[in-house]
C-alpha cells in the first residue's frame, strides 16, 4: 500500500449498477411581474442622471439571480446624424443599490456601466456568453466579419498597418460586439433584457433562495446619455471617427418591469420561513446566516508618468476579502472614448506592481508591453472558460484582479459545493489574522505612457468582499 493511503478501498459503482433513490429537493419558480413605485417616464439627459425604484416582494421567497429587468429604449433622430450605443456594457447605469428603509445595503454596486467592461466578462463563462439570446444585446458575440463596421472597436485608430487593424477590430463569433449602429437621420430603439446575474460578485448573481421579512427597495440609478451614447454624420465613418459627437437627445426608457423569480414549492418556502422567523428553530439552531458578496467602489485619477493608486479596506467592506479588480480608463469619459481601457502594448499602462499593506504582491514589475505580456500572463488563470478568450480581447478589455480565494475559474472544474457558501478570502479580523490587523491598504504603482494624453487616466477600483447576512424574526443585518 503506498504512503498516505487509506487502509480501505473506498467503492465506486458504475452509475448502470446504482440503483440508490435519492429524494430531489428543488425550487419551482414563477415569474412576478413588478412595475416602478414611480410610474412617471424615465428619460436620460445627456449630462444627467435619473432614478428608478422598484419594491422587493417582502415576506415571499424568491430568487434574485434568476430575475430579469426589462425595459425599451428610444434615442430620438436627430437630422443628419447616425447613433452609436455602447453595447459591450450596461452603459446607462451607473449605480445599482438594494436597501431598506433603515439602510441596510444588500448591494450598492457603483460605477456599474464601467464594472461590466471588464468584470462581468472576466466572471461570464463562455457557454453563458455564447448562449445569450439577442434580447440580451448587451455582451453579446459578434456574428458579423472583420470587414463589416459593427466588427470595429470604437477607439482610435488610422493606419493600414495589420497589426493595428488586429489590435482595434473585434474578433467575428468569439467577441462581444462593442456597439450597436443606427442609420443616419434615423432614431435608435430597442428592447432590452438584463439578467441580474450578469451582476457578478453581488447578490443579485448568487443563485439561492432568499425571505427578507422587512421591505427592500431596489434602485437603478441611470448613466448620463453621453456615456451610453455618441453620433456621427457620416454613412461610412468608422466608429473611431475625429468627427463624433456627443449625443444632444435624451434617451426615453419605457415600459420598465422587473420579473422576480418567486418560489411556489411549498416545503421549500416552508422551510426557509420557518428558518427565519420560528422561535423553536431559532433557539435550537440559532440565527439564520449566508454568505453574500458586497463590491465597493472606488474613482482616481492620474496624470504624470508614474502614478499611485490605493484602496483600504476594512471590515466594511467584509469579513473577508476576496478579490480587488482595477482597471484604467481614458479620461474621456464620453462618445467613443467612453469605455476606453485598451492597454494593448502597454498603451496607457507600461509595467505596474501592486502590494498589501506595503508587501509587494510579487517579486517583479508586472510588464504590459507585448514582447513581455506579464499581465496576460498573471491574469490568465482568472479568465478561463470566460468571455474573454484571447490576450488580445483581454488587452483590449484590461483590468488587473488580485485574488485571494483561489476559487474557480468560469471554466474550471467546479467545486462540490457553490463558491457562495464557502468561508474563503483575506480575514479582516484581526483576532483570526493577526498579521493583517483587519486592515488591507491595497496599493497599486504604475509606469504610464510618455504621451500626456495617454496619462490621464480614470482608475477604477472595485474590492469584492464577502458579507454575512443574518436573517432573524422581522431583523436583517449584515457585517
Amino acid at each position: 500500500m503506498s504512503e498516505g493511503s487509506d487502509s480501505k478501498n473506498s467503492q465506486v459503482i458504475a452509475p448502470s449498477l446504482d440503483t440508490k433513490k435519492h429524494a430531489f429537493s428543488h425550487p419551482t419558480y414563477r415569474l412576478l411581474r413588478k412595475t416602478p413605485t414611480d410610474s412617471a417616464p424615465i428619460n436620460i439627459a445627456p449630462t444627467s442622471d435619473n432614478e428608478t425604484t422598484f419594491e422587493l416582494p417582502m415576506g415571499q421567497v424568491f430568487n434574485l439571480s434568476e430575475s430579469y429587468i426589462n425595459l425599451q429604449y428610444n434615442i430620438p433622430a436627430e437630422a443628419n446624424y447616425r447613433h452609436y450605443l455602447h453595447n459591450d456594457t450596461y452603459a446607462m447605469i451607473s449605480q445599482i443599490d438594494i436597501h431598506d428603509e433603515q439602510g441596510v445595503h444588500l448591494c450598492e454596486l457603483k460605477h456599474v456601466n464601467n464594472y461590466i467592461k471588464v468584470g462581468g466578462k472576466k466572471e461570464m463563462s463562455f457557454q453563458e456568453f455564447m448562449t445569450r439570446d439577442s434580447s440580451c444585446e448587451i455582451i453579446h458575440p459578434n456574428h458579423v466579419n472583420n470587414s463589416n463596421s459593427h466588427a470595429f472597436r470604437p477607439t482610435a485608430w488610422n493606419s493600414d498597418d495589420p497589426d493595428d487593424f488586429h489590435r482595434y477590430t473585434g474578433l467575428s463569433y468569439l467577441e462581444s460586439n462593442y456597439f450597436k449602429v443606427g442609420a443616419i437621420g434615423a432614431a435608435l430603439s430597442g428592447t432590452l433584457r438584463i439578467p441580474l446575474s450578469d451582476f457578478k460578485n453581488t447578490i443579485m448573481a448568487q443563485d439561492m433562495n432568499i425571505f427578507l421579512p422587512r421591505k427592500f427597495m431596489f434602485v437603478i440609478k441611470w448613466a448620463p446619455g453621453n456615456k451610453a451614447v455618441w453620433s456621427n454624420t457620416s454613412a461610412t465613418a468608422k466608429p473611431n471617427d475625429v468627427s463624433n459627437k456627443e449625443v444632444a437627445v435624451e434617451i426615453a426608457l419605457r415600459n420598465l418591469e422587473m420579473y422576480i423569480a418567486v418560489e411556489t414549492n411549498p416545503k421549500v418556502i416552508k422551510k426557509l420561513v420557518d428558518r427565519v422567523t420560528n422561535a423553536d428553530i431559532i433557539a435550537k439552531k440559532g440565527p439564520y446566516q449566508i454568505y453574500i458578496p458586497y463590491v465597493s467602489a472606488k474613482k482616481m485619477n492620474g496624470d504624470s508618468v508614474s502614478q499611485t493608486i490605493n484602496f483600504n479596506a476594512t471590515s466594511a467592506q467584509g469579513q473577508r476579502i476576496q478579490k480587488i479588480i482595477h482597471s484604467a480608463f481614458s479620461r474621456s469619459e464620453s462618445k467613443n472614448t467612453a469605455y476606453d481601457c485598451n492597454n494593448y502594448d502597454g498603451a496607457k499602462i507600461k509595467k505596474y506592481q501592486t502590494s498589501i499593506n506595503g508587501n509587494p504582491r510579487r517579486d517583479f514589475e508586472v510588464r504590459c508591453e507585448r514582447k513581455w505580456s506579464d499581465d496576460y500572463m498573471l491574469n490568465k488563470r482568472y479568465l478561463r472558460g470566460s468571455a474573454i478568450q484571447t490576450s488580445n480581447i483581454y488587452q483590449y478589455n484590461w483590468f488587473h484582479c488580485d485574488d485571494f480565494t483561489e476559487l474557480p475559474a468560469p471554466g474550471d472544474a467546479q467545486l462540490p459545493v457553490k463558491n457562495t457558501t464557502l468561508r474563503a478570502g483575506m480575514e479582516m479580523d484581526p483576532k483570526v489574522d493577526v498579521y493583517m490587523g483587519g486592515v488591507c491598504t491595497w496599493e497599486g504603482t504604475m509606469t504610464c505612457s510618455d504621451d500626456p494624453n495617454l496619462q490621464k487616466l480614470f482608475h477604477y477600483i472595485w474590492v469584492v468582499g464577502q458579507k454575512v447576512l443574518t436573517l432573524h424574526g422581522s431583523d436583517v443585518m449584515i457585517n
